[in-house]
């Protein structure tokens, strides 16, 4: 039998450690899948481009879970909320800038419009949020605008009926060397419901 020191007990367990990180895929990684995912499958993962669905389905997995605890109503998916999202978190990477109005000047009820949903009797609120490494995870990202006042609000407005969820690849911060995870989430309702 061979009999190991403190520090060569140390020394084995660090290995190990050590081991089991590269495995999990890194430490990021490791400590996002640690998380677990409370019931929306793949909200503690780090999106990638063949996992945008996924991503999109497991952020609107917890907006209506805490939209259900407060005795709201779900919120629907809307493939023009989508697309109006998944363009400005794309757009904000790509013209590096973070701001709920673009360079051009266009804001969120503005972009929301130009994908075809009526301007007229409906309220448009919009989520944007980014992040690196396990911070990136629908689950963080969620529990984020959670704790920050405006954008809870927008979360358990009761007018909202219909949401579309964004998420970019790219950092708007152009001195950020780490890849990011930008997220948009364009809420609409009114009078005039989304169609399709």
């Amino acid at each position: 039998m061979v009999s190991l020191s403190a520090r060569e007990l140390i020394g084995v367990a660090l290995v190990a450690l050590l081991l089991v990180v590269a495995v999990a895929g890194g430490p990021d990684r490791l400590l996002a899948y640690t998380e677990g995912d409370d019931g929306c499958v793949a909200s503690n993962r780090i999106p990638t481009p063949d996992s945008l669905e996924q991503a999109r389905e497991a952020t609107l997995c917890l907006v209506n879970r805490e939209r259900a605890a407060h005795g709201l109503r779900v919120l629907l998916a809307d493939d023009r909320l989508t697309q109006a999202s998944q363009l400005h978190s794309d757009d904000m990477g790509k013209r590096h800038f973070y701001s709920h109005e673009n360079p051009d000047g266009a804001s969120p009820s503005a972009r929301v419009y130009a994908q075809g949903l009526p301007r007229y009797g409906t309220t448009v609120a919009e989520n944007i949020h980014w992040a690196t490494g396990y911070r990136a995870t629908p689950k963080r990202i969620f529990r984020d605008w959670m704790n920050s006042p405006g954008h809870r609000e927008n979360i358990l407005r009761v007018e909202v009926t219909h949401v579309g969820v964004g998420i970019g690849f790219e950092a708007p911060d152009p001195d950020s060397t780490d890849r990011a995870r930008v997220y948009t989430t364009d809420f609409f309702g009114g009078t005039d419901q989304p169609s399709g």
